[in-house]
């Protein structure tokens, strides 16, 4: 507008649009990209949950392990030091000889060293169950007498079943299948990104002119333009993406 610098007589508007247009099949690239990633987070999730339900279920058979060998040693703790007792007043009285005495004092000294080694790993398997658990350490935790019977599934019948079966089910296994397609996946969009770009585009624009002749006139122009942008990428072919994408699916492949 000419009120700015004290015109009231000129003008002029202008409004324009423009649009990409996706080709070379840069859409659908990044929707694969995008949805091989969320299989591979989801995988990457199962694979986690494996491990930490394989975690969770070996503290567990360690820690009753450890309190059963617990109270099977507090039972032969306590037998030997009743034998000790007796023998203590054999050898009092002169019927037993003192070696034999000493020998089953040392048998209760291993037994006690060993309940306390019982007792440091039955407390690591415990804190270590509530760590994986998410169990506050301050709460008690009490482990039932026996492990719930666990249900087998059917065993493959030769090794070429079961090499076979586990590469189809391991979700880690999976996991490294879906992380190729997610490399190849973004290898095939850096190839799309590296086409030419093409963008629709139109514009209208209207002005007014006044002229100080010896008969003052004005001029109104209308101007409506369309056409087609099309960028060649001459010297930015995405090279490093390139090479970056293609190592990605060699590492994903080994």
């Amino acid at each position: 507008s000419g009120r700015l610098v004290g015109d009231g007589g000129d003008g002029q508007i202008s409004i324009g649009a423009s649009l990409p247009i996706e080709v070379f099949g840069r859409r659908q690239s990044r929707i694969d990209v995008a949805q091989i990633g969320i299989e591979a987070s989801e995988a990457e999730v199962r694979n986690r949950e494996r491990l930490l339900v394989a975690n969770i279920l070996i503290n567990y058979a360690e820690a009753l392990a450890a309190l059963r060998e617990l109270d099977a040693t507090e039972k032969l703790l306590e037998l030997d030091l009743q034998t000790a007792r007796f023998v203590q007043v054999r050898v009092n009285e002169g019927e037993s000889a003192p070696l034999e005495l000493s020998l089953l004092q040392g048998e209760v000294e291993r037994l006690r060293s060993r309940r306390h080694l019982a007792e440091g790993r039955l407390e690591s398997s415990i804190t270590q169950l509530k760590l994986l658990s998410g169990i506050p350490f301050e709460d008690s935790l009490r482990l039932r007498e026996q492990l719930t019977t666990a249900v087998m599934p059917t065993l493959p019948q030769t090794r070429d079943l079961a090499v076979d079966l586990a590469l189809r089910s391991r979700p880690d296994i999976r996991l490294a299948q879906i992380e190729e397609q997610v490399a190849s996946a973004g290898l095939r969009l850096v190839r799309a990104q590296s086409k030419p770009d093409v963008t629709l585009y139109t514009r209208y624009s209207s002005g007014r002119s006044n002229y100080d002749a010896p008969v003052p006139f004005s001029q109104r122009d209308r101007d409506l333009a369309f056409g087609v942008s099309i960028g060649l990428p001459v010297f930015n072919k995405n090279q490093g993406a390139k090479a970056e994408a293609e190592i990605a699916i060699k590492q994903a492949e080994q």
